[in-house]
């Protein structure tokens, strides 16, 4: 529980080999005893490894949620349910972003292909995150909050935009999701009837941005990927690092750098962020 406890508030590298042996707890076996040691062996090598999020009072008009969803077709040892896993967050100007949420777990059916685990994993993000969010910040805000879905797999986005697929007829009896319904959130200008298009047109007062947003990505930019699967060394440090994982000694240093070569005001501005990323360090 106390490893959950870190994962889930600010060590998500742990989400998904928790979530997988987790599942192993009435049928425990030898290869999961071996996995709970490679996990505490990098937990003990990788101390120094701290979750950053930044944003500047410049992104207060311009920041949006951003969530890249993310599934693995069967891809658990133990588990022939598929794994869902996204990674949400905050984004603003100049590359700035601040993590909001992720999850690894496992979906409620057996998937068949890969467009369904994609679609599942695509509702679960958009349903319990993405439109919760935006309602919130919504509010905080006093404004329209745009809100980006990053999606890897071009087949569950065009069934999406079509609203249905005859490869996936049953979704909505083992998956408990409606195509229809994420049309109609991330495609509602889509429409054969040319009146409908133009009372959505009138209604958005001309304004051609959407409130929510499809949008394809490649792989290897996908920040959900490190949710779902295990991977190589390499392919782990590039999304650690682009979820803004950082080792704080080598953070230290390089601001320890730059505050030699700054005024007594910014020496003591850096040394209270310093003093911030003690706290939330783990």
């Amino acid at each position: 529980m106390k490893l959950l406890y870190g994962a889930r508030n600010a060590y998500p590298l742990l989400s998904k080999p928790i979530s997988s042996l987790a599942s192993q707890i009435s049928r425990w076996s030898s290869e999961a005893d071996r996995r709970l040691q490679a996990m505490y062996d990098f937990l003990a090598k990788n101390s120094e490894l701290s979750l950053l999020g930044c944003l500047s009072h410049r992104d207060l008009e311009h920041v949006k949620i951003v969530a890249y969803p993310d599934s693995d077709l069967g891809g658990d040892i133990w588990n022939s349910k598929s794994t869902t896993g996204y990674w949400v967050e905050l984004a603003g100007l100049e590359g700035r972003t601040f993590p909001l949420a992720w999850c690894a777990r496992f979906q409620t059916s057996t998937s068949t292909h890969t467009c369904e685990s994609e679609t599942v994993a695509l509702a679960e993000v958009l349903k319990k995150e993405v439109l919760p969010l935006k309602i919130l910040l919504e509010g905080i805000l006093g404004r329209k909050v745009c809100a980006e879905i990053m999606e890897d797999n071009s087949a569950c986005i065009t069934s999406c935009e079509k609203g249905f697929s005859p490869a996936m007829r049953y979704i909505g009896r083992t998956q408990k999701v409606n195509l229809g319904f994420l049309h109609d959130v991330m495609f509602p200008e889509i429409s054969e009837d040319p009146l409908d298009i133009a009372i959505t047109a009138n209604r958005a007062g001309g304004d051609s941005s959407k409130d929510i947003s499809l949008l394809k990505v490649e792989t290897s930019l996908q920040k959900g990927d490190l949710f779902t699967k295990d991977m190589d060394r390499v392919r782990f440090e590039q999304c650690a690092e682009m979820i803004g994982m950082i080792d704080q000694r080598k953070l230290n240093e390089l601001i320890t750098l730059a505050a030699a070569r700054q005024t007594p005001g910014i020496k003591s501005l850096l040394a209270s962020v310093l003093d911030r990323l003690s706290l939330i360090h783990i």
